[in-house]
C-alpha cells in the first residue's frame, strides 16, 4: 500500500529474517510513488534455488502485498527495468490508442530511418526504448498511437518492414504489468 512505512514493511517481509542465513539479498529495486492506494515495485534478489521465489511471494502474499513473479518475461528484463517511474501523462489518464510492442531491432546504420521512414506521420510514437547491445540485433520498446481506423494500414507497415524488423505486440499479463509502471 501507498502509505507510510509500508517500504520498511515491505522489505522486511520480502528479505525474511535479516539474521537468517535464508535472507535474501536485494540486487535491483526501482519504486516511484504515485497517488492511490496501490505501490508499483519492480525489484530483483539473488536466490539459490526456485523454492526461494516461491517461499517469497507466498510472504508477500500473506502479508496483503500482492505480487508476481516476472523474472521470466524477457520485455521486462530487457526494457520495463529502465522504464519504472517513467510514466507517460495524458489528460485522459491512458494515452488513447496507445500500442506497445516489443520489435526485433537490426543493429546497422540506417535501420532506424528505415523504420521511421514505414511509419505514418500519423501516427505518434508514443515510447521508444532502445539499448545497442553490440549483436546483429537488439530489442525496441515501441509504443504508438494507432487509431483503429488505421490499423490495416499499420498491419501493412509491418508487413512490409518483417524482413527487416520483427513486432510482438504486448498483451495479456505482460500489458498488465507495463501498464503499472509506463502508465
Amino acid at each position: 500500500p501507498e502509505k507510510p512505512g509500508a517500504f520498511r514493511d515491505f522489505v522486511h517481509t520480502a528479505t525474511g529474517d535479516a539474521s537468517s542465513s535464508s535472507s535474501l539479498s536485494v540486487t535491483e529495486f526501482k519504486y516511484r510513488y504515485s497517488a492511490g492506494a496501490n505501490a508499483n515495485i519492480l525489484w530483483s534478489a539473488g536466490v539459490k534455488d526456485r523454492s526461494e521465489v516461491t517461499d517469497v511471494i507466498a510472504r508477500l502474499q500473506v502479508a496483503g502485498m500482492p505480487t508476481m513473479d516476472i523474472s521470466g518475461m524477457e520485455s521486462a528484463r530487457i526494457h520495463l527495468r529502465h522504464l519504472v517511474g517513467g510514466r507517460a501523462r495524458s489528460y485522459m489518464g491512458e494515452i488513447p490508442n496507445e500500442r506497445i510492442y516489443q520489435v526485433q531491432f537490426p543493429e546497422r546504420p540506417g535501420a532506424l530511418r528505415r523504420f521511421l521512414d514505414a511509419l505514418s506521420t500519423e501516427w505518434n510514437v508514443t515510447l521508444f526504448h532502445y539499448r545497442n547491445t553490440g549483436n546483429r540485433e537488439s530489442y525496441v520498446m515501441l509504443g504508438l498511437q494507432v487509431p483503429p481506423e488505421q490499423a490495416k494500414a499499420f498491419r501493412k507497415v509491418t508487413k512490409i518492414l518483417q524482413d527487416e524488423f520483427t513486432f510482438e505486440e504486448l498483451d495479456g499479463e505482460e500489458r498488465q504489468v507495463f501498464n503499472m509502471f509506463i502508465q
